[in-house]
């Protein structure tokens, strides 16, 4: 929340897992992200339960995506710190791949990496032996053919963020006409 507070519904999520932990122990918690804006639950939830070791799923580095839209530089400083808070406050953290482990690592060389694990999903590293890509079958003309090859956004594009970041992107804006009349296979 911008005014600093803590959500209503993360508070009222917190009584009821102290309620729910009273009625019927648990011995761990869990917490899955996203969404992001949950990332002050951990430690709400550690403190309302001390003794329970609480863990987050992280699933990718949330403030190094870029396909998260950040309105300024300001903002994506705010979720990094976000992150860091949360790292550094759970018991266990969870990421989805070798390479977000060492990410995080990296990025934040105070986290313990003795409480990250890797948990894989729908990760076959088999699948990833080729250093190169394989090529297409055959190329067919007449056909528009797409190739996803990694990630379609990037850091860089923080710079286009914000009224003046949009005023200069417009700047580079060139109109070019597109022929749609082809075919297209997938």
């Amino acid at each position: 929340r911008e005014d600093g507070g803590q959500d209503p519904w993360l508070i009222a999520l917190t009584h009821k897992s102290v309620e729910l932990h009273q009625s019927d122990p648990f011995d761990h918690i869990l917490v899955t992200m996203p969404p992001y804006g949950m990332a002050s639950l951990p430690k709400m939830l550690k403190d309302a339960c001390p003794l329970i070791p609480v863990s987050i799923d992280q699933r990718d580095p949330w403030a190094f995506d870029g396909a998260f839209a950040y309105s300024s530089k300001s903002m994506w400083r705010k979720n990094i710190t976000a992150m860091r808070h949360t790292l550094n406050t759970a018991d266990g953290i969870v990421v989805n791949t070798p390479e977000v482990r060492i990410k995080v690592e990296q990025s934040f060389p105070e986290v313990d990496s003795n409480r990250v694990t890797v948990v894989t999903n729908g990760f076959e590293p088999d699948l990833f032996d080729s250093p190169t890509p394989g090529q297409p079958d055959a190329y067919e003309e007449g056909f528009i053919h797409l190739v996803h090859v990694g990630t379609l956004h990037s850091g860089a594009a923080m710079r286009y963020r914000g009224l003046k970041g949009w005023l200069r992107q417009l700047k580079h804006y060139r109109a070019e006409p597109a022929d749609i009349s082809g075919r297209t296979a997938v």
